[in-house]
């Protein structure tokens, strides 16, 4: 009975440390931060989105496409719609006002649209709150956060900065807080 008893004990303690050892792992998973000042932003952006195998979540306050294959928002529309055609699940956020005169929400429709026929699919927030946020998630791994709206203005021009992290947890976080705007 005494040898049974400490086989327990002992199995218990195997599995106690064990389940130590996976919550101290997950409590040091390696975080990858990059800055990404003004225009180096797109360049990293559009090749995490060429490089997506599953999926890809944006939400962006401001996507002002104007069709000209040169414009870096009509860049980033090319290359989602490139990886829908590689069966890669691409959804897209858009902020919608309670402003029938808005610009804003004349640029999105207009983008909306292409996107759409590119095989994307896109909702627009409650107009009840506005949605500032500009965040993309590719692979529930790689989380891009910032300032930068996608317009050709605030990917090339204009003096911002965002940041990618490489980190399955934010990813994940991120995701949750995106999903949550459109209840």
């Amino acid at each position: 009975m005494k040898k049974k008893t400490t086989i327990a004990v002992l199995s218990v303690l195997l599995i106690l440390c064990a389940a130590v050892s996976a919550a101290e792992n997950a409590a040091r998973e390696t975080v990858e931060v990059r800055l990404l000042p003004n225009k180096e932003y797109v360049s990293v952006l559009l090749e995490a989105i060429e490089r997506a195998e599953s999926e890809i979540v944006v939400a962006v306050y401001l996507f002002k496409t104007n069709g000209y294959r040169n414009n870096y928002p009509d860049r980033i529309v090319a290359a989602l719609g490139d990886a829908v055609q590689r069966g890669v699940e691409v959804r897209v956020l858009l902020e919608k006002t309670e402003d029938a005169d808005s610009f804003i929400d004349r640029a999105n429709a207009e983008t909306a649209t292409r996107l759409q026929k590119a095989g994307v699919d896109v909702v627009f927030d409650p107009p009840s709150r506005r949605t500032h946020v500009k965040m993309v998630v590719v692979d529930r791994e790689i989380t891009f956060v910032g300032s930068h709206n996608f317009t050709n203005s605030g990917l090339k021009y204009n003096n911002e900065t965002s940041i990618m992290v490489v980190s399955p947890d934010t990813a994940g976080k991120t995701l949750d807080y995106i999903d949550g705007i459109g209840r």
